[in-house]
């Protein structure tokens, strides 16, 4: 039977003895290593538990004042992004008006050629740079479309404001663009002998298969003079074989030529500026043609034009519609 006791009261925490037959003494018990790192560890676990428990609670179900503050600020934050993606619509609303007014008002009174919007399609790299730099954010995708879009606005705003600054260009040359737009007939209208070959599909009256006439055939006598329509500079004056015969072009400014074929002479030469109603030439019947005429184009920008739209500078309203009214009838033109 083993007995217990301590020495003394200073030592009943630290020291235990238990009775030994052999020698008949009394002998402190001796607490085997194992056992003791067993109880340390045991100890040790528990406190690292407690002390994870209360970091798990702290963090996940307290909120500390810095943790509250950034968690404030980030939700300002998304309210501030969703506002500015509001007023982005907004202005790219409003610069898509601007542009419209741009083109079918400003651009439209001066017949200027509409500018090259930019656009995103197609721009990968450009969407890759900004991928990355959002990706590992939370509102990334927002952000995202937000640097696409104020990128796209930007490219916008440059092209509209270069444009702007052209158009305003324009209105200072109004004066010269109302002297120089061609706005006459080429030749007197009492000089006409029947009805003119319009502009559009005609018969080709040397092949006689359908064709698209680019101009007007004023059929008139030969040797009538031939008048330039619009202030501007002789950019060419002669033959290329082309079956326009002796042709004048003239540059009148503002993207508008105006071609004057198949003269017997030519009383101009490249190089020299003209006014309106200066002779370029006498009619004739010179290249690919069955009779003495003018044929007459006017072309915007390279691409020819019905002339019919511009005679309004030297024609009463009846005169006009007459000459309108010809223009429809089909008449056979002679080139």
């Amino acid at each position: 039977m083993l007995i217990y006791f301590v020495k003394n009261q200073t030592v009943l925490e630290k020291l235990r003895f238990k009775y030994n037959p052999r020698t008949l003494q009394y002998e402190p018990i001796q607490e085997p290593l194992a056992e003791r790192v067993w109880k340390v560890g045991r100890a040790a676990a528990v406190v690292l538990l407690i002390g994870a428990s209360a970091i798990y609670i702290s963090f996940t179900f307290l909120t500390s004042p810095t943790e509250k503050r950034y968690k404030q600020e980030i939700e300002t934050l998304r309210e501030e992004y969703s506002h500015l993606n509001e007023r982005l619509n907004k202005a790219l609303y409003l610069l898509a008006e601007l542009e419209k007014q741009d083109t079918l008002v400003y651009r439209a009174i001066f017949e200027a050629p509409s500018p090259r919007r930019p656009t995103l399609r197609g721009d990968n790299h450009l969407e890759d740079s900004v991928y990355r730099r959002f990706s590992s954010l939370e509102n990334g995708q927002l952000l995202k479309d937000i640097a696409l879009r104020l990128h796209w606005l930007e490219q916008r705003l440059r092209v509209q404001k270069a444009s702007l600054l052209e158009v305003q260009e324009w209105v200072k040359r109004k004066e010269e663009f109302t002297r120089n737009v061609p706005a006459i007939m080429p030749v007197n209208a009492r000089d006409l002998l029947t009805s003119i070959g319009g502009f559009g599909m005609r018969t080709d009256p040397v092949y006689r298969t359908p064709r698209f006439h680019t101009g007007i055939d004023f059929i008139t006598a030969l040797g009538r003079p031939i008048f330039a329509t619009g202030g501007g500079k002789v950019v060419f004056a002669g033959s290329d074989g082309s079956g326009y015969g002796l042709y004048v072009i003239i540059d009148h400014g503002f993207g508008l030529r105006t071609l004057y074929a198949h003269m017997s002479r030519i009383l101009v030469k490249e190089g020299q500026v003209l006014k309106r109603g200066e002779k370029v030439g006498l009619v004739g019947c010179t290249g690919k043609c069955v009779g003495p005429h003018v044929h007459y184009e006017v072309r915007r920008w390279g691409e020819p034009v019905n002339p019919i739209h511009f005679f309004y500078g030297d024609l009463s309203p009846k005169e006009y519609e007459q000459l309108v009214l010809g223009a429809q009838s089909g008449a056979q033109p002679l080139d």
